[in-house]
């Protein structure tokens, strides 16, 4: 999650490549990944962000960018109702199916008047 912050307020980001950050941070395009452990890498990384203001400014916007675009409130109402969508079908089609199948021993009802 500080990863999303940190590129919501336009900052470039240098980490390691550990669990979930990939899904945040793109590596190259607008923030650096160095492999966990490696870190001669992550030095590297930082330093050419130290020398360079304008890779700095880069990542930082591009950052932002992509953090309002997989943020914004129409994108993830559309994720959710395909999430909810789909489950939601899911559980409407199993209790269609239940109601559709009479229980085992179940006395059996007519359809038809005056029975």
């Amino acid at each position: 999650m500080v990863c999303a912050e940190v590129q919501g307020v336009a900052k470039p980001i240098v980490a390691f490549n550990s669990e979930g950050i990939s899904e945040v941070v793109c590596h190259g395009a607008t923030r650096f990944l160095a492999e966990e452990g490696d870190w001669q890498t992550l030095a590297e990384y930082l330093l050419m962000l130290l020398r360079s203001r304008e890779l700095r400014a880069q990542f930082g916007q591009s950052g932002r960018e992509w953090i309002v675009r997989q943020f914004d409130l129409e994108h993830c109402t559309k994720r959710l109702e395909g999430v909810y969508g789909a489950e939601s079908t899911s559980r409407m089609e199993g209790k269609r199916e239940r109601i559709s199948q009479p229980a085992k021993g179940s006395p059996s009802v007519s359809a038809s008047p005056g029975h």
